[in-house]
């Protein structure tokens, strides 16, 4: 069984009310083994230890009755600072289990991904309270605790951050994100350290340099085969967003081309970003996110879906409505059996065309979805709730 699981940040706008600056993606997963292809979703309790502020942005399944769902609150007892949340779900209910945190210090924790019972690494960043600047925060998970893991920081003046992580075995693992140089950031763990691992950069377009570059979400189908999606803008001419997209063969990675949507005008163009993949296959590969001008003057943010068929990725349309401006995370349980979720919206593929999912008749308006998930027995799909965290779970 391999697992593999992204979170989001990057380029994906949260509403301000969830506490994060531009950012976004979140978790897809896949695993051997087949979800029920569901007809809806059913609310299940979840651990708020907030009484203003609690958030989910990840969730990965490894079993129908072991997963884990990471994010962050709102800690009165830190200088109002928010501290990272790990829950676990046995089969049968969600329990918290605290992880690290340092006092004057936001932790965020914003992806997760586990090879066993007792190996989990979740990943996200850390900066001192009021402070703009952010380094990757790693944490493991050893079948009794979560502990810090020192992770290279790099130079430069850039926000770093990790978004997503995938994990083999204890020896074996990766993690991507942004580098404080402003460059996509892809780190491998082989049992003793975490590693940067030197990545290409993409090739910018005629008469325009590559002003910064960052991956928000990874999929794997085993250690020779994983990809990686994010998006990089230009400088030397108005700043863009274009898609991402990096694959790894057991040797080295590669950007794979990519396409994107044109539109807005020479100083605010549209800009194209991805948030989250999902392998289903060696030729079957999803990714999504949202495409927006900067100010929204030229026209709605809306959604977006692409797909690899093995050889080329193209533009899929999907289901979204329209008050549904951006999906956040993606995971596959099969071919047929696709999940996309997204602010207060979640789509099904069911292997020739998109559909809306309804969600509970509780899940307010506001709900913004950031992670999903599918294991034998259910997909699960996190997020938050106004000041609550929001666990969902499909119904057969």
């Amino acid at each position: 069984m391999v697992i593999s699981t992204h979170r989001q940040r990057g380029r994906l706008r949260f509403p301000a009310r969830l506490g994060f600056t531009a950012g976004a993606a979140v978790a897809a997963v896949l695993l051997s083994g087949t979800a029920n292809a569901a007809t809806g979703w059913v609310v299940v309790p979840g651990v708020d230890p907030s009484a203003t502020s609690n958030l989910l942005t990840a969730v990965s399944a490894r079993t129908a009755a072991d997963a884990w769902a990471v994010g962050s609150f709102a800690n009165p007892a830190d200088d109002a600072g928010r501290d990272g949340l790990a829950e676990r779900w046995d089969g049968q209910r969600w329990q918290r289990l605290p992880v690290p945190s340092a006092l004057h210090f936001d932790e965020k924790l914003l992806a997760v991904g586990a090879s066993g019972a007792d190996d989990a690494w979740a990943v996200g960043a850390t900066n001192k309270i009021s402070f703009a600047s952010t380094n990757p925060l790693v944490e493991h998970w050893n079948g009794t605790s979560w502990s810090t893991v020192p992770t290279p920081v790099g130079s430069g003046g850039s926000k770093s951050i990790m978004d997503g992580v995938v994990a083999f075995s204890p020896t074996n693992a990766w993690a991507v994100g942004r580098s404080r140089g402003a460059r996509a950031l892809v780190e491998h763990w082989d049992g003793t350290t975490w590693s940067i691992v030197p990545v290409p950069d993409p090739t910018p377009p005629a008469k325009a340099t590559l002003a910064s570059s960052t991956l928000t979400g990874i999929s794997a189908l085993s250690p020779t085969d994983i990809w990686a999606v994010g998006s990089y803008s230009l400088g030397g001419i108005a700043l863009t967003g274009l898609t991402l997209t990096m694959h790894y063969d057991g040797t080295a990675w590669s950007v794979v081309p990519s396409p994107n949507i044109p539109g807005g005008t020479t100083f605010n163009p549209e800009r194209t970003v991805l948030n989250a993949v999902a392998a289903a296959g060696h030729d079957d590969v999803w990714a999504v996110g949202n495409i927006f001008t900067t100010d929204g003057t030229n026209g709605a943010a809306k959604t977006e879906v692409m797909h690899w068929n093995g050889v080329t990725w193209r533009f899929v349309p999907d289901a979204a409505p329209a008050s549904t401006t951006l999906l956040s995370s993606v995971t596959a349980a099969s071919p047929s059996d696709v999940w996309a979720v997204g602010v207060n919206s979640t789509e099904h593929w069911n292997g020739t065309t998109w559909t809306s999912v309804a969600l509970p008749s509780t899940v307010s308006a506001s709900a913004f979805l950031t992670g999903t998930s599918a294991a034998p027995g259910g997909v699960w799909a996190v997020g938050t709730n106004g000041s609550a965290s929001l666990l969902l779970h499909t119904t057969p």
